[in-house]
């Protein structure tokens, strides 16, 4: 039994705590975990509740992990609870900068319901967690973390050296860090450690600082709470801290990821996970001058972070379908729902996820020529359409036989643009071959319509549509 989880009744899991990193292999949709509680035994809670998931006391995991649902608190009435689970309530607000926050969004300890066993749910919210495979909702949570604490645009455009040498404990340690901020210093780079701050001056010194760099870590979490700023960040390796990722694909900060060969693995010990040591600290530090330099010049770009809401294939496309992905912010609808719940999603936005699976995320039910549609709120030039088959049998991908594309201005009268005949051979999608509509000339439209022409079931992983807004044009 997964634990920290809500459940279907069927027992289907429908959302974890909080693992929406993205991990290679990660599956939410169409998961096979599964519980089993004695519904006669076990605690019923009758009110209507919003589900925030696990609330966590660390500090980079909390701003994370427990805000990427936040988002949708502010689209439920007042009076609805807030289950979650972890530590009483009371307990969560002696943390200041959980306090803090909470209190900057209206909550208080009362209106908390804590889940510390198996109960059943009357009925309860599920919001879209903003940091996962789903990217339609993380404007919303960039939005929503943006109020916790009202900023001007003016900020020091000095860079400041984000320092971890003063911290007791956590995952990541630089043993002569201490060394490297004094060369630093003598070179006219203030240093900082926010840890040792109270949580409003952190949040005070992110809003009045405007350049940044330092080890990557969970004090560089806060950088999505504002924007507009310079962050450099050294990795301790080649790979990118995927958490850091997430923030930079969906912030307007402009991040520069580095790592150097001049930092030594040394071991873990009781109180760090990783323990690093910098072998040269000037030349690493001159090295950090020199990127300062670099940066503020030009000749040193922002990294530039694959475009991850582009496609959901992990496989690359040589061309690339031109525009946007405009099915991101679309809204999805369908001619009918499959009526049986097999503990996957059924209806129409399941197919623009963000998130391949193989199996179906839209279904519906058997009829004469079902079709998927999605409706971008005004009038957008397409130039691709990309179908992710469900692959998890032949025989129910087969039933994608023949298609038929429609394009509509006002959702009634809608006009053939492509149809194609499969011949028997249906196509793929999460395997890397979806079948791909590539149109001559930009269609425009705000509806695009996709038909299985025959009496069957529709059932897609995912749609794609690449494009842009008319005006833009």
């Amino acid at each position: 039994m997964q634990q920290n989880a809500l459940y279907k009744e069927n027992g289907q899991i429908i959302s974890d705590s909080a693992f929406f990193r993205g991990a290679d292999g990660y599956r939410l949709l169409g998961s096979d975990v599964t519980a089993t509680v004695n519904v006669s035994r076990v605690r019923r809670v009758e009110e209507m509740c919003f589900w925030l998931g696990e609330i966590f006391g660390h500090f980079g995991h909390f701003l994370l992990s427990s805000l990427s649902r936040i988002w949708a608190l502010d689209r439920v009435p007042a009076s609805v609870r807030i289950a979650y689970y972890g530590p009483p309530a009371e307990d969560l607000f002696q943390q200041e900068f959980i306090a803090k926050i909470f209190g900057r969004l209206g909550l208080t300890p009362d209106r908390l319901i804590r889940v510390d066993a198996p109960c059943v749910f009357s009925s309860i919210y599920i919001a879209e967690r903003a940091l996962n495979e789903n990217y339609s909702v993380s404007e919303r949570y960039n939005q929503s973390v943006r109020s916790i604490y009202p900023f001007s645009d003016e900020a020091s455009e000095s860079f400041v050296y984000i320092t971890k040498h003063l911290v007791r404990r956590g995952v990541f340690s630089v043993e002569n860090e201490d060394a490297l901020c004094e060369f630093l210093e003598k070179n006219g780079v203030k240093c900082v450690a926010p840890e040792q701050f109270q949580f409003e001056e952190q949040l005070q010194f992110w809003a009045t600082h405007g350049k940044f760099i330092g080890f990557s870590s969970s004090s560089f979490h806060l950088c999505n709470f504002f924007d507009g700023r310079d962050i450099i960040l050294i990795n301790r390796d080649c790979y990118a801290s995927s958490n850091q990722l997430l923030l930079d694909a969906y912030g307007s900060n402009r991040v520069l990821h580095l790592f150097s060969d001049d930092l030594e693995q040394t071991g873990r010990t009781d109180s760090f996970s990783l323990v690093c040591r910098i072998r040269d600290v000037e030349a690493f530090g001159r090295s950090i001058l020199s990127c300062i330099g670099k940066f503020e010049s030009g000749a040193l770009s922002p990294t530039v972070i694959p475009d991850m809401g582009r496609t959901v294939s992990p496989l690359i496309f040589r061309d690339e379908g031109f525009g946007v992905n405009l099915s991101r912010t679309g809204q999805a609808s369908q001619s009918s729902v499959y009526p049986h719940d097999e503990g996957r999603t059924r209806t129409a936005e399941g197919a623009v996820s963000g998130y391949l699976t193989g199996i179906y995320q839209c279904h519906t039910a058997e009829e004469d020529n079902p079709w998927w549609q999605t409706d971008f709120g005004g009038l957008c030039d397409i130039n691709e359409v990309r179908i992710y088959n469900r692959i998890d049998h032949p025989a129910v991908a087969a039933r994608c036989s023949a298609i038929s594309i429609t394009v509509s201005d006002d959702g009634v009268r809608f006009s053939e643009v492509h149809r194609h005949d499969f011949g028997g051979v249906p196509p793929g999608g999460a395997d890397g071959t979806p079948y791909r509509w590539v149109a001559s000339v930009p269609v425009c439209g705000r509806f695009v319509r996709i038909t299985i022409l025959s009496r069957t079931y529709l059932h897609f992983d995912q749609v794609e549509v690449f494009g842009l807004p008319h005006e833009a044009v």
